[in-house]
């Protein structure tokens, strides 16, 4: 969703996420919220972290099992791995 400058920015970015993400999966803002994003990388996005984990997505290093992921689902290992 990108950067933002105002703590009110920042949470309509982190509702228009979790918008878009229930609009995909056919689930409501509260059930995507609760039960498919993992809190750690809202976290990420109000601390400002979260972009430093794109620069080099394509370099992701995976394993054998993980060959078959998407881009994003490789990416989400990586960062939770790190913490």
């Amino acid at each position: 969703m990108g950067s933002f400058e105002s703590v009110s920015e920042m949470n309509q970015k982190i509702a228009a996420a979790f918008d878009s993400v229930a609009k995909q999966l056919g689930n409501t803002r509260a059930v995507c919220k609760n039960h498919y994003v993992h809190p750690l990388i809202v976290e990420l996005y109000k601390e400002n972290k979260l972009e430093k984990y794109f620069r080099g997505i394509e370099e992701i290093e995976v394993t054998d099992e993980q060959k078959q992921l998407m881009i994003e689902e490789k990416l989400l290992l990586k960062i939770l791995k790190q913490h």
